[in-house]
C-alpha cells in the first residue's frame, strides 16, 4: 500500500498519546508518498515541530523528492528503523518468510510493528499475528494499516475490521486505535475519510451497504504484561447474538421492537405516499453517509 498523506496524520496523531522511540520494524519495507515539506506541514498540524529534522536527500525516490521509509519513522521519534520481507528487491533489513516461525533472536526486540499492507500478501495469516506478539516488546504497539472492501485480488485476504479487534481483545491487548478509511485509487493524492469503528457499528452495511470507493483499517494494539497469541477469537458479531438469545428479556424486547416495526410498515403500505417515501429513503442510503459511524478526521 504504501505510506501516504493519510497514513502520515495518522501516526502523527498516535504520536500525540504514544511516545515513539526504540527500534520499529516494518513487515514490508514502504514506500512514502509525501516529500519533506508535507511531513513538516502534516506534524505542525498536531503541534509538533519537526522543522529542525534533517532529510537524507540521497535516499528522495523517483525524483519527486519523497523521502525514505526510515526518514519518516525517525521523524516520528523512533532511533532505529528495520523492515523484513521475503525477498530482498527492496533492500530489506531482514529477509524472512513470516509463513514461518519466527527464529528465537527477534523475539521481543521491537519497540513497535508497522504492517502497512503486507499481511493480506502472506497466507499463513495466523502465524504472522503469532510473530508479532512474539517479535514485540511489552508495551510495544502493532499498527495495521490494512485492505478491507474493494481490494479483489490485491492479495490473498481482504479484512474485516473485526479481525484485529476482536483477535487483541481476545489476547488481552490494549486498544489504542480502531479506525476505517475510505479513499479512492490515488491515495497518494486524495484525502482519507477516517471512520470511528467498534464491533457492531458497520453490521447493517455488510451487504453491499458501503459504497464503490475503497475501505481500509487503522488498528492499533498494545501489548502489555498479560497479552497471549494462541487464544482463537470467536467473531464479536456472534458472541453478541449467542448473548442476546441467551437473555429471555433482551428477547423480549426484540420482540417487541419487531412488533413495532411490522405495525409501522403495515402502515406505510397502507399510504403509497409514505411507501414512496421509505423506499426514497432506503435508496439514498445505498450512499449511506447518515448511517455511517462517525467521521474522525479528513486526512
Amino acid at each position: 500500500m504504501g505510506i501516504a498523506k493519510g497514513a502520515v496524520s495518522l501516526l502523527f496523531e498516535l504520536r500525540k498519546t504514544e511516545k515513539f522511540s526504540g527500534t520499529v520494524c516494518q513487515l514490508g519495507r514502504q514506500t512514502t508518498f509525501v516529500t519533506s515539506i508535507d511531513v513538516v506541514k502534516i506534524a505542525l498540524a498536531f503541534g509538533i515541530d519537526i522543522s529542525d529534522y534533517i532529510f537524507d536527500e540521497t535516499s528522495f525516490k523517483l525524483n519527486q523528492l519523497m523521502i525514505s521509509d526510515i526518514d519518516l519513522f525517525k521523524c516520528l521519534g523512533f532511533e532505529t528503523v528495520e523492515s523484513m520481507d521475503y525477498s530482498n528487491f527492496e533492500n530489506s533489513t531482514h529477509v524472512l518468510d513470516l509463513n514461518n516461525p519466527i527464529p528465537r533472536e527477534f523475539y521481543e526486540k521491537y519497540d513497535a510493528i508497522y504492517d502497512g499492507g503486507t499481511l493480506e500478501h502472506i497466507f499463513n495469516f495466523p502465524q504472522c499475528l503469532k510473530n508479532i506478539h512474539l517479535m514485540l516488546k511489552p508495551g510495544g504497539i502493532i499498527i495495521h494499516a490494512s485492505p478491507s472492501h474493494n481490494h479483489v485480488d490485491h492479495g490473498f485476504y481482504m479484512f474485516s475490521p473485526t479481525v484485529f479487534y476482536d483477535y487483541y481483545k481476545t489476547n488481552q491487548y490494549d486498544i489504542i486505535r480502531s479506525f476505517i478509511f475510505e479513499y479512492e485509487a490515488e491515495h497518494d493524492k486524495k484525502p482519507w475519510i477516517i471512520y470511528d469503528y467498534t464491533p457492531g457499528s458497520i453490521d447493517f452495511l455488510a451487504y453491499g451497504g458501503w459504497g464503490d470507493k475503497l475501505l481500509g483499517i487503522w488498528s492499533v494494539s498494545k501489548k502489555v504484561l498479560n497479552s497471549s497469541c494462541d487464544k482463537i477469537p470467536q467473531q464479536s458479531f456472534y458472541l453478541r447474538a449467542w448473548e442476546s438469545s441467551n437473555n429471555s428479556k433482551a428477547n423480549l424486547e426484540k420482540k417487541k421492537r419487531n412488533a413495532v416495526v411490522s405495525k409501522l410498515i403495515s402502515i406505510a403500505k397502507s399510504n403509497k405516499y409514505i411507501f414512496k417515501a421509505i423506499l426514497f429513503i432506503l435508496t439514498i442510503n445505498k450512499k449511506p453517509a447518515l448511517m455511517r459511524p462517525e467521521i474522525i478526521a479528513r486526512y
